[in-house]
């Protein structure tokens, strides 16, 4: 069901910091973590610290790159707001292409496999849902799928800008 778990697809660079238990959390969570494939993770030790010259270069590139990590999300987030599902899947392939896509003579191809369980809970909506919407965007020749479960976008970015669509949606409620 959508809302009982939210997904994000982490990448290289991206920065794992382990949750800390707090007990006065109003809305209990847990976390999981699933490799889709291969990883490779490097443990930082706190006494790296206190080495000046390593700390303070050390922090500033984890600061950044937690920033873009919340700033993906952030954009994830406003995507799941979209309306119709289509339009949210397209946005949607489009965020994740900026990351993992390569562009080719065909349009811009997803390097990750994308089940549509995986699909479905990165846009907050049902597997089901996903399948049709994927079955319409291929209809309207925005994406084609490919074996291994990879999808490639044959148009061109959508030209809205996503800010532009959520104040328009908060606008009509």
């Amino acid at each position: 069901m959508p809302g009982e778990r939210s997904i994000e697809l982490l990448g290289p660079g991206d920065v794992l910091i382990p949750p800390s238990p707090d007990d006065s959390d109003s809305v209990p969570s847990g976390v999981c973590w699933e490799a889709l494939g291969a990883a490779h993770l490097a443990v930082l030790k706190r006494e790296l610290l206190n080495v000046p010259e390593v700390a303070a270069p050390m922090m500033m590139s984890i600061a950044s790159r937690l920033n873009q990590r919340a700033h993906r999300a952030s954009v994830q987030a406003a995507i799941a707001g979209l309306h119709p599902i289509e339009r949210r899947l397209e946005f949607l392939l489009w965020h994740l292409a900026d990351r993992w896509g390569r562009r080719g003579p065909g349009g811009v191809t997803l390097r990750i496999k994308l089940t549509q369980r995986t699909l479905a809970a990165l846009a907050g909506t049902e597997r089901s849902t996903i399948c049709r919407s994927l079955i319409e965007l291929e209809e309207k020749q925005v994406i084609a799928r490919l074996p291994g479960k990879q999808v490639q976008l044959l148009a061109e970015p959508p030209g809205e800008r996503l800010i532009d669509l959520a104040l328009e949606r908060i606008s009509a409620a």
